[in-house]
């Protein structure tokens, strides 16, 4: 290994300067571009699948939310009628025992 960098170091050396600059750049760009392909690229990817993720979720949740509205608008009480009976018969038989009260304090001295 030493000694292939030895010999890719002569080269390097005996190139024009216009060559090393060409072969500098070069270098920089294919270990961005492998930085850039193993680590930032997927990791967008990842970033953008998890935006669509959260996107549908959020879809999700609204349409629950309505679905919950809708239901809620929509829930009344099953008995209520039967306590509005309930309570008018009360009332009623509360007004004709008070009327049997007041009959008895008559009728009976």
């Amino acid at each position: 290994m030493k000694a292939r960098w030895a010999t890719l170091a002569a080269k390097f050396a005996a190139m024009q300067p216009r060559e090393r600059i060409s072969v500098a750049v070069a270098a920089v760009f294919v270990i961005g571009m492998g930085g850039y392909t193993v680590w930032i690229d997927p990791a967008q990817q990842r970033a953008g699948a998890l935006q669509k993720q959260v996107a549908k979720h959020k879809a999700e949740l609204q349409n629950l939310q309505a679905q919950v509205a809708a239901m809620r608008a929509q829930l009344k009480d099953p008995d209520e009628p039967n306590r509005e009976e309930l309570a008018a018969v009360q009332a009623e038989t509360a007004g004709v025992e008070q009327s049997l009260h007041g009959f008895d304090n008559v009728l009976v001295p």
